[in-house]
């Protein structure tokens, strides 16, 4: 039951009802359009012009009508089905009278919960496909889903239907959801294991640079195979053909059997590179698809050179060169001004810290690297002589002198857009503590883009504290204070990580070591390596004369893949630039070329991405019901077989602990959002006018 109410006092109610009387008074009291009319239809009509009236006076108010809603919530129960690979070889020959009964349960389990059906495997989404063919199974995501997606308190059991195989993500025994949900593991599959060799796992590195060696570390698993022999081989896909790098004859000594083999590779030309390693097949197995494991590894040209010259022995120089190894692009060396510098040129980027020092110390290589073209990201310090500073650049000119200095805080400057941060990182730029910048009026190149300002106690100047310039194509970095290894410290204590501080070393450094690409049309990838099943995505760039990054011409890609099998897209527009999401592709090395036409001149962009086989479902698959158990035990659930479907239907509707949740809110509307009410005032007015019309007084 509902109640008004007013924002006035009551007595304006009353004043509303006096003037709607007034006006049916007035107009209806001795009318002489009415004379010949019998009192009851002029009482009638006096009646519904001051239920009108008092209904746009008592409008005009805006009173609120409040009542309570109740609602009923059923408690949720999640079904959550298997379907990798591994769930369907193991179950097929009584599969489709299982979904039968499985939809039977969940119709069943609907007139108590509400029933949310999700599938899993690499990943847990709400769909009811039936098609059991993911590559790998990761268990934790169903826990996951029901975290992020659905309201615990009113979640009261998971059902989890699966074979316990899992071959990615974490351990599910671990996740935080199992002291808050019972789980209801159905058991499938069979915990016999059958005669097997089977390459179980690979351990390498994806990027390498050339002319390096690399290492891979193969897992290799038999089971109920002793005193057979096997042969293991390393291969690489060159011309279409399968060449045998190295191999070796290993005996199986034992019933349960397992190694690790290592080999040692020799990169040579730089792109992507195909391996594999291979058992060979015994006449005993009865799987066989798992005997040999495809990885691709990508060998780049060669490492970035970076040279970090100081003044002398620095805690900044620590962090700096701890942030650069982080990257596997960067090779790192260090020396102080008095060493000697040979070969300026083999380095990507020169690093000098406080220099130019005292009479200039340091100005002439400064000034070498540039006349090199060799990139130089500059840190000031207290050793740094001002004066030589502002002569060996023309990016900031500082009046002041470095023996003094101010304590500075960054402040991020959002509108920068020479590269991007995380959040993650834009949130610790709050948090770093001040470093010692050095004190002075600064003059900026209006060419430079700056990253930092520089924050003073509370006072949020617009002195630059870390400058990024790509001047007439040679590219500078400027950091204009040192302590910068009291952020790395401060970022370990706050997050127990460095990335962040990392982040911002590692970009700079990419952004300043980078040399400018000068083509108009570009395609980017994030990566080159795809796994089997992973979504293949293209960013674009198109820019103009004036060097305007534009999207207006169409933009398409060809993407030509084994047995030169063409695939044709056209890229998407959003904002400024181009993307495209070509969906998965079978394994295998494919090539793309990009065209874009623009003033009647044709624009190409071309490169090389690969695809890896997944197929470790097929490299384990024997049943995990000891994991299922313990999902169960820890949760404060209980196990079924997949002919107990019935039972488990039974017990969860008797589950006294799964009841619905009914809950009471407060809803308060306007007045004037009630159609009923202009309804009613709609009826007043035009009733009156009809029989006004009707009884001959218009």
């Amino acid at each position: 039951m509902g109640q008004f109410s007013f924002q006035y006092p009551m007595w304006f109610i009353g004043i509303c009802l006096l003037v709607a009387i007034a006006s049916g008074l007035l107009m209806y009291y001795k009318s002489r359009l009415l004379s010949d009319k019998s009192f009851g239809q002029k009482l009638l009509l006096c009646v519904l012009r001051i239920s009108a009236v008092f209904l746009i006076l008592l409008l005009l108010l805006n009173p609120f009508y409040k009542y309570y809603k109740q609602s009923i919530k059923k408690p949720v129960l999640i079904f959550a089905q298997d379907v990798s690979s591994s769930f369907r070889s193991k179950d097929s020959s009584f599969l489709k009278l299982y979904i039968q009964n499985r939809d039977k349960t969940e119709i069943d389990l609907s007139e108590k919960y509400d029933v949310v059906h999700i599938e899993f495997a690499n990943k847990a989404t709400r769909t009811k496909t039936d098609q059991f063919n993911g590559k790998s199974t990761n268990l934790s995501t169903v826990f996951d889903y029901a975290a992020d997606q659905l309201d615990l308190e009113n979640l009261k059991g998971i059902i989890l239907a699966t074979d316990g195989i899992y071959n990615s993500g974490m351990n599910p025994l671990y996740h935080s959801t199992l002291k808050q949900i019972p789980v209801y593991p159905l058991l499938f599959g069979d915990t016999l294991p059958e005669k097997d060799l089977s390459v179980t796992s690979l351990f390498f590195n994806e990027i390498i640079y050339a002319g390096d060696k690399f290492a891979v570390q193969a897992d290799l698993q038999s089971w109920n195979l002793e005193n057979e022999s096997f042969t293991v081989s390393l291969k690489k896909y060159n011309d279409g053909q399968w060449n045998t790098l190295k191999s070796e004859v290993i005996k199986i000594q034992q019933k349960k059997f397992f190694q690790t083999k290592e080999f040692v590779i020799q990169t040579d030309a730089p792109g992507i590179n195909r391996y594999k390693i291979e058992c060979s097949t015994l006449s005993s197995e009865t799987n066989t698809k798992n005997n040999q494991r495809e990885f691709y590894v990508e060998v780049l040209d060669s490492k970035k050179k970076v040279l970090i010259l100081s003044y002398a022995v620095h805690p900044d120089i620590a962090a700096l060169q701890e942030a650069l190894v982080s990257n596997k692009n960067y090779e790192v060396e260090i020396k102080t001004i008095n060493e000697p510098v040979s070969n300026l040129e083999k380095y990507s980027l020169l690093i000098t810290h406080q220099l130019p020092a005292a009479s200039g110390n340091g100005s002439q290589i400064i000034q070498q690297a540039k006349s090199m073209k060799v990139p130089v990201l500059l840190i000031l310090g207290s050793q740094t002589d001002i004066a030589s500073f502002n002569k060996c650049q023309d990016i900031v000119q500082i009046t002041g002198t470095s023996k003094s200095a101010n304590e500075a805080l960054p402040l991020y400057r959002k509108a920068f857009n020479q590269f991007t941060f995380s959040d993650k990182t834009q949130e610790s730029f709050q948090k770093y503590p001040p470093i010692n910048a050095v004190y002075g009026n600064y003059n900026v190149d209006p060419s430079a883009s700056i990253l930092l300002y520089q924050k003073i106690g509370k006072v949020e100047t617009n002195y630059p504290l870390w400058i990024c310039s790509d001047k007439n194509g040679y590219r500078t970095s400027i950091i204009l204070g040192e302590g910068i290894w009291k952020w790395k410290l401060n970022e370990f204590m706050s997050s127990n990580s460095f990335d962040p501080f990392f982040e911002l070393i590692n970009k700079t450094v990419q952004y300043t070591s980078t040399k400018e690409d000068k083509r108009k049309f570009r395609v980017l990838q994030d990566k080159r390596i795809f796994d089997e099943g992973e979504s293949i995505g293209f960013n674009a760039e198109f820019y103009n004369d004036n060097l305007e990054r534009i999207n207006t011409p169409d933009a398409n890609l060809s993407i030509t893949g084994p047995g030169n099998v063409k695939y044709d897209y056209s890229f998407s527009k959003p904002e400024n630039y181009y993307t495209l999401d070509a969906g998965s592709l079978a394994p295998g090395d494919y090539s793309y070329q990009a065209n874009l036409n623009w003033n009647r001149k044709d624009y190409q962009a071309t490169g090389k991405f690969s695809i890896q086989s997944l197929d470790i479902e097929n490299s384990y698959k024997v049943a995990d019901f000891g994991l299922l158990r313990n999902l169960a035990q820890q949760s404060g659930g209980n196990v079924y077989l997949p002919n107990q479907l019935d039972q488990l239907s039974a017990d969860l509707i008797e589950n006294k602990s799964a009841k619905p949740i009914i809950t009471q809110n407060l809803e308060i509307n306007p007045l004037i959002d009630q159609k009923w009410v202009f309804l009613i005032l709609f009826l007043c007015l035009a009733l009156e006018w009809f029989l006004r019309r009707y009884w001959g007084s218009y």
